[in-house]
């Protein structure tokens, strides 16, 4: 199945069945299987042109209590599939920043996975700095609940949106 990255189309998606709709894609392909228990405030669909869904994000409250709640929003999750072509997570990245700033937010964050091997190529390929590297020695098992998924140092990218 071949992809023309000029037809690339991502979208914002609302509603419950919008929010089970990605939900469902992101635990059937993301490496983490589940969705975040935090809220989530902004869900898309990645698509080109008729043939189907390609991809999913999430986009909500920080994670992490010590960062700004109001004017950043942390990337949860984000998927595409194996086979799109090359350029197509940091161009639909690139669209979602775009909605983010748009939205009024003034920051951004993710984490990569050293786990899984990843490096950040698409926050990098979309000028977002490192804040800080992370060496896991604890758990986020801490209440009820929650479940660590991923045990491995992370790399914490930011990206500011008042630039």
């Amino acid at each position: 199945m071949g992809f023309d990255l000029d037809s690339l189309n991502v979208a914002e998606i609302s509603g419950e069945g919008a929010r089970k709709k990605v939900d469902h894609i992101i635990e059937r392909n993301h490496y983490l299987q589940s969705v975040p228990f935090v809220p989530t405030k902004h869900r898309y669909l990645i698509t080109f042109g008729l043939k189907g869904v390609v991809g999913a994000a999430a986009w909500g409250k920080p994670v992490a209590r010590m960062e700004d709640q109001e004017d950043t929003v942390e990337l949860l999750r984000f998927w595409t599939a194996d086979s799109t072509p090359k350029n197509t997570e940091s161009k639909a990245l690139g669209y979602m920043m775009r909605d983010m700033k748009d939205k009024g937010y003034e920051r951004l964050i993710a984490y990569a996975s050293e786990g899984e091997n990843h490096e950040g190529t698409i926050y990098k390929a979309t000028n977002w700095e490192i804040e800080k590297r992370t060496n896991r020695s604890g758990t986020w098992e801490n209440r009820s609940g929650r479940n660590d998924r991923d045990k491995a140092d992370k790399i914490k990218f930011c990206k500011s949106l008042d630039t």
